[in-house]
């Protein structure tokens, strides 16, 4: 039976490797735990924990870009808050994040409007006998699948990363 607990190692290749890389390359590995299917408890409190791992997920992929402007090396030559902004999945993302951590809504989106969770069920996961959440956003006329989502913006930031030449 697969462990309930997720085991994610990043070794650093010394002192002189950027934070940004080690950020990515954590993301790149929590990613399949926060997306898979579950085998733990079917329970009110592994939901829970399942759907604060997304929005963790969530606020650690905006924050990706915190640790690129805070590399001169990265931050001299590439515009990373153009790059956000031209970016409709990293505006959303921006939201979501921003969101979670402050729920007041005391700035305006970045999206241009807010968006919501307007459902979060369980569902049994096909073919692995466990389960996963459904978290659905809606976003301006858009449905999305939380988890989709997730994986969209990873595959935005690799993109970008690809594109300035730094993976």
């Amino acid at each position: 039976m697969p462990s309930d607990h997720l085991t994610c190692v990043v070794t650093r290749g010394g002192d002189d490797e950027p934070e940004w890389l080690e950020r990515w390359l954590h993301l790149n590995c929590i990613l399949p735990h926060v997306i898979g299917p579950r085998s733990e408890g079917w329970t009110g409190e592994h939901e829970e924990i399942a759907l604060t791992e997304l929005k963790d997920f969530w606020v650690k992929a905006y924050q990706l870009k915190d640790a690129l402007k805070a590399d001169p090396s990265v931050a001299s030559h590439i515009d990373i808050e153009g790059a956000i902004r031209a970016s409709d999945t990293f505006v959303l993302l921006a939201d979501l994040a921003n969101g979670y951590k402050h729920p007041a809504r005391n700035q305006p989106p970045r999206s241009g409007d807010y968006p919501n969770i307007t459902r979060v069920s369980s569902i049994a996961s096909t073919g692995s006998g466990g389960w996963r959440l459904q978290v659905v956003i809606e976003h301006k006329s858009a449905v999305i699948d939380g988890y989709d989502f997730a994986s969209k913006a990873l595959e935005e930031w690799r993109a970008h990363l690809q594109r300035w030449g730094l993976v």
